[in-house]
Formats: structure tokens, sequence, C-alpha cells
């Protein structure tokens, strides 16, 4: 939970858009336009704008002729492009999502946010119930912006000053589900929205490899935070366990300025033993996931993408709350070691236990018992 401070400055901001922002978005005049236009917002990961993926068939259904785009960071909301739901793609600053040396100006965000009034949006939606989010659909010129009344797991709440319609949360942990129930606001009864059904990712003009190649093995490696990153021990001993059951080909996958993990894993393997490489951009990802057996991976983009995309996966969770970025379908499981972490669930921005991390307690045979599972259980 956040401490007064924050949510004294959540109601600053809300009262600024409300007694400043508004009125100067009003004198500015709504740009004309025939089109029906939605505009998402996401600030965050790549994880996060998959997640917007569950409002697209709602949102279709409810406004056939609308076009919807997508706006968010310049890297994570390229994985947008291959929802074939969306118009555009939309890139900004966001001066308070920014992490690993990224820099961001709030100067820059307001003049990015205003130029987007061109677009002329009917709609903004905010799944978060962000007061920074709704600033930023504001100052786009949304007529309408739709949000929670709540700040997504939290104790912050918003006082209706920004947002036209404000949804109170209902009886659902998961992201898929909380995004999704927040459409009630636009009148959408909640029986046509449960239950969800897979896969999500509507993946456009992608198709899956047609190659006869054997299905693959996918071990996503990375994660966003250090201490999401399951072991590089623990890597090479699943590698062993795998490729000693089974003779199904394995593909380490990774991403930019992951090098370092591929070679940490690497010292501890002989030449032998170490699986193929792959470092894919986002088309050859999605295809790479189309076409594989399983993927293991820790909590992240790509476990994400493979969720919408309904792919047997093992999602190994450390700091994160697995009852919200959990896989949501049958076919997959999700692993966790808390016992004895009085510090989970984990919200701090350094871990306290770095010796020993939770994500460090996933055990090398429970991930092998259950990948055995799965693969036991699907035709070769």
């Amino acid at each position: 939970m956040y401490g007064s401070k924050k949510r004294f400055l959540a109601f600053i901001l809300e009262c600024f858009g409300f007694f400043v922002l508004k009125p100067l978005v009003f004198l500015a005049g709504k740009k004309s336009t025939k089109e029906f236009n939605i505009l998402l917002i996401e600030p965050f990961q790549m994880g996060d704008v998959v997640a917007l993926s569950v409002l697209l068939g709602p949102l279709r259904k409810k406004f056939p002729t609308a076009k919807i785009y997508i706006l968010g960071k310049k890297g994570p909301v390229q994985i947008a492009k291959f929802l074939s739901e969306v118009e555009g793609v939309l890139h900004a600053s966001f001066p308070w999502s920014v992490k690993n040396g990224e820099t961001g100006s709030w100067l820059t965000w307001f003049s990015e946010m205003w130029a987007l009034q061109k677009y002329g949006f009917t709609i903004g939606i905010d799944v978060r119930g962000d007061v920074r989010s709704h600033l930023s659909l504001l100052l786009a010129g949304c007529t309408q912006i739709i949000s929670y009344k709540q700040y997504i797991y939290s104790d912050i709440f918003n006082h209706g000053l920004i947002c036209d319609v404000e949804v109170k949360e209902g009886n659902y942990q998961h992201i898929f589900e909380r995004h999704r129930f927040l459409l009630k606001g636009l009148g959408i009864p909640e029986k046509d929205l449960f239950p969800i059904q897979f896969p999500l990712f509507r993946y456009g003009e992608i198709q899956p490899d047609k190659k006869e190649t054997p299905s693959p093995i996918l071990l996503h490696i990375g994660a966003s935070w250090e201490f999401k990153m399951w072991p590089f021990a623990h890597w090479a001993g699943i590698i062993r366990q795998l490729s000693s059951h089974y003779s199904i080909p394995i593909l380490i996958v990774a991403g930019p300025g992951e090098e370092h993990l591929v070679e940490g894993i690497r010292k501890l393997l002989k030449p032998q033993e170490m699986p193929e490489v792959c470092f894919p951009n986002l088309e050859e990802l999605i295809r790479l996931l189309q076409n594989c057996r399983l993927i293991i991976g820790c909590d992240s983009g790509p476990m994400c993408i493979a969720n919408c995309l309904d792919i047997p996966r093992i999602a190994l969770f450390g700091p994160g709350l697995p009852e919200v970025w959990k896989p949501y379908t049958k076919t997959s499981y999700f692993l966790q070691a808390i016992e004895g972490y009085d510090c989970y669930p984990c919200i701090l921005k350094v871990c306290v236990r770095p010796e020993s991390s939770c994500i460090s307690q996933v055990k090398i045979l429970d991930v092998f018992t259950t990948a055995k599972t799965i693969l036991d259980g699907v035709p070769a």
C-alpha cells in the first residue's frame, strides 16, 4: 500500500488537471473529425501493453467502425503493431515510467500529448486508474475518459475530477479480468465480457513457421529486473535435465543487451550441452512462440505474449504477483517459492535478500517435473 504522501500528490495532480488543464483543453477547442477514435494508454512495459489485448474484442463488437489506437513508451508499445484490431501505435515520453538510465521530460510529455489532439479521440481508456494517465488522455483531447476509481492494486483513490466514467473495481485480481471488467463503464454487460476466450493475441499478418522443423522448447532467460531472473546455475540444470530425458530441441531466447545472460549459462555447460541461442525481433519472437512445444521463463513480456497466444508455458515467479500475472489458461503453470520471505509481496526497488532471492528458491526439479507433465501430454 502507498503512504499518505503519494495519495496527497495524486490528489494535487487531479486538482491541477481539473482547474488548469481542463480549461486549457476546452479553450483550445475539440478537433473536428468524422472518425470515431479510441485511445488506450499504457506507459509501462511490453507485458502491460500485451495485456491490453483483452479489451480489443469487446471494443470492436461494441464499436464496429471505431479506430483503436494504443499509446505507450517507444520500445514496449511496438508489440501492439501485431494486434490486428489496432489501427495505429503511438509513442511518447512518460517521465514517471523511466527506468534503467532512461530520461523523461515533463515538458516533452506535455507537448507530445497536446499534439495528439489532431486525432480527435472520442474515448480514452486507462486500465490503471492512474491520474497521470488521466492527465495524458485529457491533454490528448479525449472527449470521454474512462478508468478505475482506484489506482491499480493500491489504496489511492480518484475523486472524479478528470474522468467522465469511473468504474469501481470488481472481484477480479488477474490483470486480464481486471482490464476486461473496466469495459462495464462503456455499458457492456459483465456477462458479455466473461469468460475470456483464447487466444487473445491476434497477430495480423504474421503466420506460423511452415518449415518442417521440430517444435522446440523455448527458454526465455531475461526479465525486467535482475531479481526476477532465475539463476544461471538453475538454467544450466534444467537444460541438462530436459536434454537427458527428451530429444526435443531446446532454444534459448534472449533480448537486446542480454548477451551476458547467455554467457553466464554457457560458462556452466560443456560445449556440447549448450543449446542454440536466438535474439529475435518481435515478429520472430511471435513466430517462435507459435511454433514451440513449451516455453519456460520468468515474469516478463514474452511470457505475456505466450499467455495471449495460449502457448503451454511454465512461468517462474520471484517478487512478482502471480495472482495478477500468472498464466491464465489450463495449458500452463506457475512456480514460486516464497515461504519464509516476509518481504513478500515485494513492492521495493531493491532486493533486501539479494544473497538468497526468492526466485532462486524455485527448484530445478519442480520445473522439470512440471515440464514433464506438459510435454508428456502434448502430442509430438
